[in-house]
């Protein structure tokens, strides 16, 4: 059963309309749709009735990805899909909080975000 996760802050918060309309189009083939946001539930809950996905997952700076295993994500600032974060004083100053770590094939590659990814993805496409 595949899962989608729509981040909120940018995403689903900028055009609900539309990501309610491509919920119910997902949910009805049988997929999991889940709210997904870098926010602390703690610290910054969502207040928005989200009742209808299935899930909503607080990963409170911690890499998406790393958090949850889903299929299809739809995020706005892909940095929070692979990165933990340090948030500054807005959401604008979000930045890995390091070097990365990624293993793939077998292979542990140290790479940095905003210099190295274009070239890593380029590698392994090719």
């Amino acid at each position: 059963m595949p899962i989608i996760a729509i981040d909120y802050d940018g995403t689903y918060a900028r055009f609900p309309e539309q990501f309610d309309e491509l919920r119910k189009s997902f949910q009805a083939t049988g997929s999991k749709v889940y709210i997904v946001t870098a926010r602390c539930q703690e610290t910054s809950p969502i207040l928005d009735d989200l009742s209808a996905f299935d899930d909503v997952i607080y990963t409170c700076n911690k890499a998406k990805a790393a958090t949850i295993k889903a299929d299809i994500f739809i995020d706005d600032n892909p940095i929070t899909l692979c990165c933990d974060l340090e948030i500054g004083d807005t959401k604008v100053d979000a930045l890995p909080a390091s070097n990365l770590h990624h293993v793939y094939e077998n292979e542990d590659r140290k790479w940095h975000w905003i210099h190295d990814f274009s070239r890593f993805v380029t590698e392994k496409i090719n």
